[in-house]
């Protein structure tokens, strides 16, 4: 049978109080019923390869050794009384997250993967985060590692765990939550989303609903919803290899990607879109004998905003290489719906849809079981007029930790009932298809007109060399002006007056409007969330406190 070919049936979100059954047919129940499958149906399948500095081979995992592991972690976890508990998954990138992960899910805990700094603001961040998880214990791989608020750390070592001979299966189902997946934080504070173990199967489900898709390459963070779904478990699910190489190393050197992609004749790999232009703007020519990137056939564009010229521009310039665009495949998710809600159509040209001055790239139709809706003022509204997106379906979570936003997660729509997710997001619909626009927190009001931030960031980044913008609006009576930060180059010399008076003239150009100051910054020092977005309400924080370190701080004329 193909792999295509599996379904796991159709699991509904319950209205409150009703509890989630299995349903007729469905295989696996849990996760740990995934992980145990694979284990015994094939446990000498190599699942994982670890490439520590983005190129060479340090560590692997076949699936009997996951699962031996994740057996002992889980033994140790039981032992200590964090079965069933949450447990803060503190681990970095690489194999031993993923044995951490399922060693959680195997002892019935909850795992709340969280990227722990050392030093800084990330740090800052992580240990407000790990405080309201309302954790029992923090999993470190290094005894040395920073615990985070007072929670005693547990490591990861297998002679301080247990033995894998000592874990019995945990009394879980489907409606059990396995997750808490912490939203970006690109508009406001990270969020808690519960996601039990029936919504991540059914998720896993539809990323690779009549999609036969084989040995795949990440270097997303884990920790993020695109690298630990889209990733680590959707490599799990498929039965196929997946090459894991460290963040860091793809941001310094993002060759290390598509040479993983080469070596290990990747047919999937997920990839935001500035990831693709991080490719454009750092992997030089000769670079590209190396390359063979025929074997993808699928790129998972998400995230953010796919831009049209970014696929054109990888398209071309890697096209010598074997690179087909038909490989593209344009998405949008959320954390609150565990990651994929809609997606194009496997192995076709993406699909653009021109939305007033703008060329927007279409992202598809919504997954199995899943129903997408445009809404404004409670109402659903015509294909092509632009609303907030409403989302229901299997895979969507029931609410956050914090339950201060629950309101979104139950929403009742006129003529269709209950049990809606409202997105925050933006856009319309164009034949069944998905056109995302923005979000409702990023629109700024400049002089009466509604402007996505991204699309002001796009404008100025283009001209700061291809660095990170950030956006932002502050009162000025009754008006509001726009700030904007931008990065300056990596490479000296630069004349920041230059780039700031460039930036501005580039985003009165593109976006019509005239931003009030230009904020230029060092490399890499605007706030960024784990895929690489700026926090907007972070960055406008500390600009307006004055904690942000600035190059050149140039006001309009």
């Amino acid at each position: 049978m193909r792999r295509a070919d599996r379904t796991l049936g159709r699991w509904c979100a319950p209205a409150r109080g009703v509890t989630l059954s299995r349903g007729e047919g469905l295989e696996p129940n849990t996760l740990v019923d995934l992980a145990r499958g694979v284990a015994e149906g094939c446990g000498d399948l190599p699942l994982y390869t670890w490439l520590a500095d983005g190129r060479t081979p340090s560590a692997e995992l076949d699936a009997a050794s996951l699962d031996r592991r994740a057996r002992a972690l889980a033994a140790g976890l039981v032992a200590r009384d964090l079965g069933g508990r949450r447990v803060v998954l503190g681990v970095p990138a690489g194999l031993d997250f993923v044995v951490g992960l399922l060693g959680c899910l195997y002892a019935g805990a909850v795992a709340v993967p969280v990227p722990l700094a050392r030093r800084g603001a990330a740090r800052e961040r992580a240990a407000v985060v790990v405080r309201r998880s309302g954790a029992a214990a923090l999993l470190v791989a290094d005894p040395d590692d920073p615990a985070a608020d007072g929670l005693h750390p547990v490591t990861l070592g297998l002679a301080v765990a247990g033995e894998a001979e000592d874990w019995r299966p945990p009394a879980i189902v489907g409606a059990d939550p396995a997750i808490v997946q912490y939203t970006s934080g690109s508009t406001g504070d990270p969020k808690g989303v519960v996601l039990a173990h029936g919504q991540i199967l059914a998720n896993l489900a539809a990323i690779a609903h009549g999609v036969d898709v084989g040995p795949g390459v990440c270097w997303l963070p884990p920790q993020h919803d695109m690298g630990l779904v889209g990733g680590v478990l959707h490599g799990l699910w498929r039965r196929a290899h997946t090459a894991l190489l460290p963040p860091l190393e793809f941001l310094k050197n993002p060759a290390t990607w598509l040479l993983a992609v080469t070596r290990y004749r990747a047919e999937g790999t997920p990839c935001p879109d500035f990831g693709l232009r991080h490719c454009l703007d750092r992997v030089g020519d000769e670079v590209l004998p190396e390359l063979d990137l025929s074997s993808l056939r699928l790129v998972y564009c998400g995230a953010e905003p796919v831009r049209a010229d970014t696929l054109a521009r990888f398209a071309e310039r890697f096209g010598p290489r074997g690179f087909d665009p038909r490989a593209f495949a344009p998405c949008y998710g959320l954390a609150e719906a565990t990651l994929v809600v809609t997606c194009a159509r496997a192995w076709t040209t993406p699909r653009t849809v021109v939305d007033g001055a703008r060329t927007r790239v279409s992202c598809g139709t919504p997954a199995p079981g899943t129903e997408v809706r445009v809404v404004v003022d409670g109402r659903v509204v015509p294909d092509r007029v632009v609303g907030e997106i409403w989302v229901r379906g299997p895979s969507v979570s029931w609410g956050t930790l914090e339950g201060d936003d629950g309101e979104r997660f139950d929403r009742w729509l006129e003529g269709e009932g209950r049990g809606w997710l409202a997105t925050g997001d933006l856009g319309l619909l164009d034949d069944g298809e998905l056109v995302v626009t923005g979000r409702r927190a990023e629109l700024l009001l400049v002089r009466g007109r509604n402007v996505y931030a991204h699309d002001v960031e796009r404008a100025a980044a283009a001209v700061a060399g291809g660095e990170l913008a950030c956006a932002f609006a502050v009162e000025r009576g009754e008006e509001e002006d726009v700030v904007l930060v931008v990065e300056a180059p990596r490479r000296p010399p630069c004349d920041l007056d230059a780039l700031a008076r460039g930036a501005w003239e580039a985003v009165r150009r593109e976006a019509g409007f005239a931003a009030a100051r230009v904020v230029v910054v060092g490399p890499r020092r605007i706030p960024r969330t784990t895929s690489g977005k700026p926090r907007r309400a972070t960055c406008r924080e500390q600009v307006l406190a004055g904690l942000l370190p600035t190059l050149c701080d140039w006001a309009a004329p």
